[in-house]
Order: C-alpha cells, then sequence, then structure tokens
C-alpha cells in the first residue's frame, strides 16, 4: 500500500514539475552599472559608458580614453547623465543620447582637489 501511495506520489510530482521561468539571462562585463527611471540601463566598463534601453538593447555609447576610467554616474536625471573621473577629479555631463553637453568641469579648479565622489542634486540649485 505504502509503495503504491510512494509510486503515486512520485508520478505526480515529476509530471506536475515544471520549471521556474526566470526570462531570458544577459550577462555584461561591467565595472558599475545603474538603471534610471525610465528603465535604461548604463553600464560601465573601464573608461567606456554603455546604453541599453529598457529591452536591453544597446542605443549608445560614450568613452573619454583621455581622462581615464569613468569612477561613477549619476543617471537620477535621465536626460542629464553625471560622469565622474576621480582620478582628473573632473565631471562631464551627457545628455540620453550619450552626447557631451559641455566641456569638462575641473573639481580641482573649483577647491576640491581630492573629491572621490560627485552626483547631481535634485534640482540642480
Amino acid at each position: 500500500m505504502y509503495k503504491r501511495l510512494i509510486m503515486l506520489l512520485l508520478t505526480l510530482s515529476l509530471v506536475s514539475y515544471s520549471p521556474i521561468n526566470r526570462g531570458p539571462v544577459f550577462k555584461f562585463k561591467m565595472d558599475n552599472f545603474d538603471v534610471d527611471v525610465l528603465g535604461n540601463l548604463y553600464v560601465v566598463r573601464e573608461a567606456e559608458l554603455i546604453k541599453y534601453n529598457s529591452e536591453l538593447r544597446k542605443e549608445a555609447t560614450f568613452a573619454n580614453l583621455s581622462l581615464g576610467e569613468i569612477s561613477s554616474i549619476d543617471v537620477s536625471d535621465a536626460m542629464n547623465l553625471l560622469v565622474f573621473y576621480e582620478d582628473f577629479s573632473k565631471v562631464l555631463f551627457l545628455d540620453n543620447t550619450l552626447s557631451l553637453k559641455k566641456s569638462a568641469i575641473d573639481l580641482s579648479e573649483l577647491g576640491f582637489p581630492d573629491a572621490s565622489l560627485a552626483c547631481l542634486s535634485y534640482n540642480n540649485a
């Protein structure tokens, strides 16, 4: 009797077993990443910033090899991205297509020679 019950339970568990579908898996080689409010993924790989849309299709890339590796990014404003280079104490601003908006801001000239992090303010005050 117990053998039949165990066989029935095993059969039912094997028939009803279905692996969990977690969706597609994407692998990125990266140093850092962030996601903006629109669902765009920004991947930092050494001196390169890569933008992927919400469906993980590559949309744009940005690199400034003269400033070295990107230390951090701030994508809290999807239309005004901040890219920080700690080694040179410089900040760049990019638009939503990863195009340079204006020339680099040198934080050491503004009195911050040892800045280790930079970010955007809520209303750019």
